[in-house]
């Protein structure tokens, strides 16, 4: 050791008290011979601030805890001590003052503590005298619990200047002026030293409190705090220690950890290389299978093994399982004091740079916070490769690797990329290429992880063409990818396709459906199935797969009376994730019309309820066998299968996967069923009672179609149970306009509704017109949109019995009513159309809805009316056909304008009609053949009025009887 200053070493050392015990001889050795070093550096630092101290890092580091912190004096941030130690101020670099300062030393004994603080005053150390009292144990406590009170209290303190980075010379002063105002000068600067007077002591204590009390407030803590990756510098088991340090080109011997878990990710510091790993957590119980995978990485690469860990005082650490294995391995494990974050501090102050650098790179380029992972990783891989001079400029991948890292690979962050897709093109036409944004650099691949934000899914790539100065996420939002599988193009229909019937999920949480041995048997039920039927098989996911998951979708069903009759739960994959034209092709569902009725993967074998492609599979699957076994698919409808021969005939009806089958025979019934049974795993659940939530009671005259559970389950839905009925489903003054209203508070509840309300006019015609009404405003429902549907709502409440009978007749003719309500739109003054098609004389198909473009007359909405009219009997005509039950005459239309009847006879061209000449066209060429005629029906018998407008209450019954809306049999014996 050196110094400039004068050495203290002619200095007699203090005699020992005989109160320390002799297992700390050495150490009280080893801190007697720093203490010496640091008096004289700290008195050359008070009294000649140009002094400069070196001391001999040899030296330093064979004298445990001082000695180290002592060696380690030329670091940035001050050297902390063990608690329990008396604490001194070093002033060098954490003030940049370009003074040494105050050395931080301490000792576990308040005697040599003390001496400490006597030699950074005044650097003298002179012998005790014999006759001082040797103070004992008890009162040397108290003593020392007494100096470290007066640093809490800065009021006792007399000196009004807080020492700071640019007055330490004007606070030296000051504290100088009140050493002599308290008659303290010769207690600092004189020889005389005794450390066992009980007064002396005290107002050494004083002293020290002083030193204490007047460091500015920002700096206290961290100068009062302990550091406990100095203490883990320190230890022979680690490799932290500048002095001890093994060559950055050389691989560590031993290695030393510091661990952090937040409450997302696990980060990893190695001490010795500053090397940082993170491991993104689901669960804070994942942390210690982690650090044992991470243990044998460690040991497979680098031919070591940790010795030592610093951690938080998180329970992941602190059980018998990890307890075990750190004595079983001869780790040495410490852990924080709780809420003493600053004792991991190495840890934590990495924690918060790469939190910052994660903000950063989230932020600049504009990205969601569930890109966080992807950040983290990129963060890690940027800090491991930054210079730090912790290390000499050296980097984290350097002193780990012994080779500089390559920075050639880098790029932004967040930043817009185009991955080369070749090797996955699903054609020689596909794109090679699509827009991405770069999220992080794989570990496991030596490529780029880049995100394609519109079918949501990673490609991993090598050949990448980066743009790093447009961030898409900064720039306009993406398509939903949801629109990409809208059809622009709207597909023509003769008939309305029926809204599918709401299911009414029941809602549930996986966990407490496995709790619930109803719903786990279902469970189990769904899975046999699935292995009876091969659906799958387990292989490993290709690299650039997109893997679809999937979910349990539980389900309540129902019998017709409303009782439960059988939990239901179904694997349902997330087709949504899939992308057209890559995942699938061609879609399809099979729903028969409604007057026809009336990172493990799994490869599948076959589709699975939610893929794009499964009703098309199944379709096709379903309609193979049918053909082989002789039944023709009908033209008008593919949901509609039938089969002749001779006398005998089946129609079979297939929604989705439920089947309704009727024949002329028991015995051909019984071969169909039979049939279907061999091929496919199906329940034959008897005569048709409840299809669909429809209802259908047989009875003397024919068939009754009811929907009452389901509507007593949207009044449910809507809190209208016990609502006053009322006598029409709408207003004959309603005008259902978008002004004059505000907003309904809740659209979801509004929408819900009014879907519902749709599936219900299968059996109830007399409430598709006010459904209709509502409907056209789910967008922007208003106050008085919701006022209507209620009303809906009421008169379904005193019409819960009321259905669609269907007669028994021996005429297959076709009848049909059609009318308009001109310009019946107060915001577009669009015209409104219905229509009502008769078979014999049962109702077999309506329709109400706004016409698409604006008439100019009455006549000419009517005619728009008349032929959607005749166009869905000419549809209605071909299934009578294919059911071998052709009409035997012209189908009558009745139309109550009788310009239109005219135009439909002699479609004489003007300037008022010659817009329409697609619609005449078609229309007279019906007429023409003979298929059709239309007639006048005065207006008072046009049953049509009921989907075009609101109605009187005595009309409106009269018409709904003629539609052959009734109560049942049962309501009507009990007054309905």
């Amino acid at each position: 050791m050196s110094s400039n200053a004068e050495s203290p070493s002619s200095k007699t050392p203090p005699p020992s008290t005989g109160s320390l015990p002799p297992t700390a001889t050495a150490h009280q050795a080893a801190v007697d011979e720093i203490s010496k070093v640091a008096a004289e550096a700290i008195r050359a630092a008070f009294i000649k601030p140009s002094t400069s101290v070196d001391i001999d890092p040899v030296t330093a580091s064979n004298v445990a805890d001082s000695a180290a912190r002592i060696a380690s004096a030329r670091s940035p941030s001050p050297t902390s001590i063990p608690a329990g130690y008396t604490y001194l101020l070093r002033t060098d670099r954490l003030f940049s003052c370009g003074r040494l300062g105050f050395w931080l030393c301490g000792c576990p004994d308040l005697y040599c503590a003390t001496r400490h603080h006597r030699g950074h005053l005044t650097g003298s150390l002179p012998t005790v005298p014999q006759a001082a009292p040797v103070l004992d144990a008890e009162t040397t406590a108290s003593l020392h619990s007494q100096a470290v009170s007066v640093l809490n209290v800065k009021a006792l303190v007399p000196i009004t200047l807080d020492i700071a980075a640019a007055n330490y010379s004007k606070w030296r002063g000051l504290f100088l002026v009140t050493l002599g105002k308290y008659a303290l000068t010769d207690h600092v600067f004189s020889n005389a030293f005794y450390p066992n007077h009980a007064h002396w002591l005290q107002m050494d204590c004083v002293i020290l409190g002083w030193l204490y009390g007047s460091i500015s407030v920002d700096l206290l803590e961290t100068v009062m705090t302990p550091n406990a990756t100095a203490r883990l510098r320190n230890s022979p088991s680690l490799t932290g220690s500048p002095a001890l340090r093994p060559p950055p080109s050389l691989p560590p011997q031993q290695a030393a950890a510091t661990v952090l878990i937040t409450g997302d990710y696990l980060v990893i510091l190695d001490d010795c290389s500053h090397f940082v790993w993170t491991f993104p957590l689901r669960l804070k119980s994942d942390t210690f299978p982690t650090l044992l995978r991470f243990f044998a990485y460690i040991k497979t690469h680098f031919s070591t093994t940790i010795r030592s860990i610093q951690c938080d005082n998180g329970r992941e650490f602190d059980n018998s399982a990890a307890r075990d294995f750190f004595l079983r391995n001869g780790v040495s494990i410490r852990m924080s004091c709780p809420h003493t974050s600053p004792q991991n501090g190495k840890a934590e102050r990495t924690l918060r740079s790469l939190n910052n650098i994660v903000r950063s790179l989230l932020f600049q380029a504009s990205l969601p916070a569930s890109f966080w992972v992807e950040a983290l990783y990129t963060a890690t891989h940027l800090i491991n490769r930054h210079p730090t001079k912790t290390l000499k400029h050296h980097t984290p991948f350097f002193a780990l690797y012994g080779t500089h890292p390559s920075y050639d690979h880098l790029r932004v962050f967040g930043c817009k990329c185009y991955p080369n897709l070749s090797a996955t093109a699903a054609n020689k036409l596909s794109p090679r290429s699509t827009l991405c944004v770069f999220r992080s650099y794989p570990t496991d691949h030596k490529g780029y992880r880049c995100f394609d934000p519109i079918y949501n899914r990673v490609y991993i790539s090598r050949h990448v063409v980066f743009d790093e100065h447009s961030f898409p996420f900064a720039e306009k939002p993406f398509v939903d990818s949801c629109a990409a599988n809208l059809d622009f193009l709207e597909d023509f229909s003769l008939q309305d396709q029926p809204a599918a019937p709401p299911g009414f999920t029941t809602k549930i949480q996986d966990k407490a459906a496995l709790a619930d041995p109803n719903w786990r048997a279902a469970m189990e039920d769904e899975y046999t199935a699935l292995m009876a039927n091969n659906t799958w098989d387990l292989v490993p996911p290709l690299p650039n797969a997109n893997v679809v998951t999937g979910k349990w979708i539980f389900r309540h069903k129902f019998q017709s009376d409303g009782t439960l009759d059988m939990y239901k739960a179904r694997w349902v994959l997330r087709g949504f994730t899939q992308r057209p034209g890559i995942d699938y092709d061609e879609t399809f569902s099979p729903v028969v019309k409604p007057a026809t009725r009336q990172f493990t993967a799994f490869s599948l074998n076959k589709s699975l309820y939610g893929l794009k492609q499964t009703p098309r599979a199944w379709y096709n699957r379903f309609a193979m066998f049918l053909l082989s076994i002789g039944f023709t698919e009908a033209k008008s409808d593919t949901s509609l299968f039938v089969y002749r021969h001779g006398s005998d005939t089946v129609y079979l009806l297939l929604y989705v996967d439920d089947i309704v089958l009727t024949a002329s025979s028991s015995n051909i019934l019984r071969w169909t069923i039979t049939s279907l049974q061999k091929e496919f795993s199906m329940k034959d659940l008897g005569p048709l009672n409840h299809f669909l939530g429809i209802n259908v009671t047989p009875h003397s005259g024919g068939l009754l179609l009811t929907q009452r559970q389901y509507c007593l389950e949207i009044l449910e839905r809507a809190g209208m149970s016990d609502c006053k009925p009322c006598l029409t489903p709408v207003d004959t003054s309603a005008k259902f306009s978008t002004e004059g209203s505000p907003s309904v508070s809740d659209p979801t509840d509004f929408r819900s509704l009014a879907g519902a309300l749709q599936y219900l006019t299968f059996t109830r015609p007399d409430i598709s017109y006010a459904v209709q009404q509502v409907c056209l405003h789910m967008h922007d429902p208003r106050e008085s949109h919701l006022t209507a549907l209620k009303r809906i709502l009421r008169y379904i409440r005193g019409t819960l019995e009321y259905g669609l009978h269907i007669q028994r007749s021996s005429s297959f003719d076709l009848m049909a009513y059609s009318d308009a309500n001109w310009a019946g739109c107060p915001d577009t003054r669009k015209s409104t159309f219905g229509y009502a098609v008769f078979l014999g004389d049962n109702l077999i198909s309506w329709s109400s809805k706004r016409q698409n473009t604006v008439s100019r007359s009455s006549a000419e909405a009517e005619y728009r009316a008349v032929a959607n009219a005749v166009a869905e009997t000419s549809w209605l005509r071909q299934l009578l056909h294919e059911l071998y039950a052709p009409p035997s005459k012209a189908t009558l239309v009745y139309c109550d304008n009788v310009s239109a009847v005219y135009l439909s006879t002699n479609p004489v061209q003007h300037q008022r009609t010659k817009h329409v000449e697609i619609d005449l066209h078609f229309v007279h060429e019906r007429v023409d053949v003979g298929a059709v005629r239309v007639l006048h029906v005065p207006t008072t018998s046009q049953y049509a009025n009921v989907f075009t407008k609101g109605l009187p209450s005595p009309v409106f019954n009269e018409f709904r009887s003629s539609l052959n809306v009734r109560c049942s049999d049962v309501a009507t014996a009990g007054g309905c």
